[in-house]
């Protein structure tokens, strides 16, 4: 492998953090707040608060979005530990779901701690 040729695991990983998880997240949270009985609602609601205020930070520059103090503030907490803090928390306040006693709908759940586990070992293998 040559200087200037891209390395596809990372390529890989950078599409999948900045366009594609924090986008699952947010579909399988809306999932949860119409799918899931009335507490598991609340984390629902919580993930995609989170998940949307993300998406809304990565998708500013473009939209003009990026002069007001808020931007900055967004921007950095999504630059945090290379932007998987940013990432994990959504996902891990929607596994929380889980915990509930009903067990209605728990393949929500399952679905993003498949998906977050996998982005997980996508970034330790970018390391290697």
């Amino acid at each position: 492998m040559s200087f200037f040729e891209p390395n596809y695991t990372v390529l890989a990983f950078l599409f999948i953090k900045k366009f594609v998880f924090l986008e699952i997240i947010a579909v399988l949270a809306l999932l949860r707040l119409g799918l899931g009985p009335g507490s598991a609602r609340i984390t629902g609601l919580v993930a995609l608060i989170l998940a949307l205020a993300g998406i809304a930070t990565i998708f500013g520059p473009a939209l003009g979005w990026t002069t007001g103090p808020v931007y900055a503030a967004a921007a950095r907490g999504m630059n945090h530990g290379s932007g998987m803090t940013a990432l994990l928390i959504p996902a891990i306040v929607l596994i929380a779901g889980a915990l509930h006693r009903t067990r209605r709908g728990v393949w929500i759940e399952a679905l993003a701690a498949l998906f977050t586990v996998g982005l997980f070992g996508l970034w330790i293998a970018t390391w290697f």
